[in-house]
């Protein structure tokens, strides 16, 4: 069984061992995940948890021993999102499989595990870290970006999902190249939309067969 070490562990502000989460099996996918052992080393916080919220470090990671690799931490220290993780690592190892590393961050797995005595477990979700949030809104961001963004959401869709949660704070953006993150709100969703080109007079929202992609064209009256 895989295992995610997380050294030194001082996020609940003491000087832990370090911790160490067995791997979950997610939702939806065949057989057991491999034997891999994930030692993130070195972390910084990026945003504190709260009752509505995990908590996200950004760290570096190696993955049995290899090389360490830039990766982003989303851990729920309380055990009060865990359904919420279990629902997005399924949607990451399911329906945007496919979509890992292009349109969505890699996924390395969700761990759980009791890090320190008398505290409940802790679940955490590892994944590729795809740089930073958007710095601007997305009216007001480089038409290449945009145009870029606008492709994955439609691969996103292509894969049979919609987001549901599209907005600037759920992009990032790593040497020019955007990435669509939390996924917990992405549900199946057959898309029905019809082409159209840039510059073209866009369509009222029932010609256009998907009111989520619609909505985003139509920040920028493409």
């Amino acid at each position: 069984m895989s295992q995610l070490i997380i050294e030194p562990y001082l996020i609940l502000g003491e000087e832990d061992a370090p911790a160490v989460l067995p791997r979950l099996p997610v939702p939806g996918t065949p057989g057991a995940p491999s034997d891999s052992l994930f030692h993130v080393k070195e972390w910084v916080h990026m945003y504190a948890g709260d009752a509505t919220s995990c908590t996200i470090l950004r760290g570096k990671m190696s993955i049995d021993g290899q090389e360490l690799i830039p990766c982003i931490l989303k851990v729920d220290l309380f055990d009060q999102h865990p359904r919420s993780l279990l629902t997005e690592a399924s949607v990451y190892e399911n329906q945007a499989k496919s979509l890992q590393g292009n349109v969505v961050p890699r996924f390395y797995g969700l761990f759980q595990g009791q890090v320190s005595p008398g505290y409940l477990p802790s679940t955490c979700m590892v994944l590729e870290d795809c740089g930073d949030h958007m710095r601007s809104s997305f009216p007001d961001s480089d038409n290449d970006l945009i145009s870029k963004l606008l492709d994955k959401f439609k691969l996103f869709h292509d894969a049979g999902l919609q987001h549901n949660a599209i907005s600037e704070r759920n992009v990032t953006v790593k040497n020019g190249e955007p990435y669509i993150i939390d996924l917990k709100l992405s549900r199946p969703h057959r898309c029905d939309r019809i082409p159209i080109e840039h510059g073209a007079s866009t369509p009222d929202e029932y010609k256009y067969g998907c009111w989520e992609l619609y909505e985003f064209i139509c920040i920028f009256d493409y």
